[in-house]
């Protein structure tokens, strides 16, 4: 009997963050979502298991912060430092995940750039930037030479066919 390979997955955040420059129609009919993107996966990868699955940032949460203005009331001020704290409370919670279960994990899925922590494991790691989720300058990708990184780039608006 075959094992079948496990990755872990993390989505740090919900992938548009950018969300002011878009009518919210327009995110649900055109944007690929973090449970579609895992979907494709799950059904075009067979004999690999995703485990983990951690979104850092619940959708209603991001929707309601990434709107935000200049002038923020105080209580948008305190949901932006509680959802920020949820957000680092559950990295916390997956790197210790990751850390406890390094003997049954063939390698690591972050849909952005990987976190010191993650790399240290020394678990083969693919770092997926979403177009518009993610802004890659400032990262130093030579940084990664000699580790075991695989970086790449997903589209997260949809192309005139969903089969792209």
């Amino acid at each position: 009997m075959s094992k079948e390979t496990r990755i872990y997955v993390i989505f740090p955040s919900s992938g548009l963050d950018h969300r002011g420059a878009w009518e919210p129609e327009d995110i649900k009919r055109k944007m690929m979502t973090n449970e579609e993107m895992l979907g494709e996966l799950e059904n075009r990868c067979t004999g690999v298991e995703f485990v983990g699955k951690v979104n850092l940032v619940d959708e209603e949460r991001k929707d309601r912060i990434s709107r935000a203005h200049y002038g923020t009331t105080e209580e948008e001020r305190q949901y932006q430092a509680e959802t920020n704290r949820i957000a680092e409370e559950r990295r916390r919670v997956a790197i210790e995940s990751v850390r406890t279960s390094l003997h049954e994990l063939d390698g690591i899925l972050i849909f952005g750039p990987p976190w010191d922590e993650l790399i240290e494991t020394g678990l083969p790691i693919i770092a997926v930037f979403p177009m518009w989720g993610t802004w890659m300058a400032n990262f130093n990708f030579k940084a990664y030479k000699g580790k075991r990184i695989l970086v790449g780039h997903l589209p997260v608006v949809r192309d005139a066919s969903e089969s792209i």
